[in-house]
């Protein structure tokens, strides 16, 4: 967990990795910290294809709702 909160203020972090590697886990750990005001927002590629009306209608659908 040490590299995110070295993100300091940036305005957006992407978490990739494969199956099993914290994705879900690393987020939730980092929002828990009572020091992080960021709200987060979650999307879930698989799924989406290669279509990129889907992919970006998703980011910003999840963005909206974590604003």
């Amino acid at each position: 967990m040490g590299r995110l909160p070295a993100a300091g203020g940036a305005r957006l972090v992407v978490i990739a990795a494969a199956g099993g590697y914290g994705k879900s886990t690393l987020p939730a750990q980092w929002r828990a910290d009572v020091r992080e005001q960021r709200a987060p927002a979650w999307l879930s590629v698989e799924g989406l294809g290669q279509d990129p009306v889907r992919l970006w209608t998703g980011v910003l659908g999840a963005v909206g709702r974590s604003a």
